[in-house]
């Protein structure tokens, strides 16, 4: 999946910027969107409907954690208040993002244990 190596790869390098620089609100908004990103590739790969049952759960698990870390750092901040007015609907859009997953994640468990 090339798309969550460059997401992986933007992460690292918006990472090392945070690390010099941790209340840099515009590496941190990056990070997030970079995280979204890769959350992005994973639910592509949980949806795809050709791949083994137990790939795709574990797509749809590192999408809702990519989601949940692009949530947590939208809702930092907001709570800081360096959130742009742009983004205020954000925090929230990710909460919806990692209960679409969750869901996802159930629904296919839930198949792959019937009879």
């Amino acid at each position: 999946m090339p798309a969550v190596g460059h997401a992986r790869q933007a992460i690292t390098i918006v990472t090392a910027r945070l690390s010099a620089d941790p209340t840099n609100a515009i590496y941190s908004r990056n990070l997030a969107i970079y995280e979204e990103r890769l959350g992005d590739a994973f639910a592509r790969s949980g949806a795809d409907k050709n791949a083994p049952t137990a790939e795709r759960i574990h797509a749809w698990l590192d999408a809702r954690g990519a989601y949940e870390k692009a949530g947590g750092i939208f809702s930092v901040l907001r709570d800081r208040g360096t959130l742009p007015p742009a983004d205020a609907d954000q925090p929230q859009k990710f909460v919806a993002h990692t209960a679409d997953c969750q869901r996802a994640i159930e629904q296919l468990t839930a198949a792959s244990n019937s009879p």
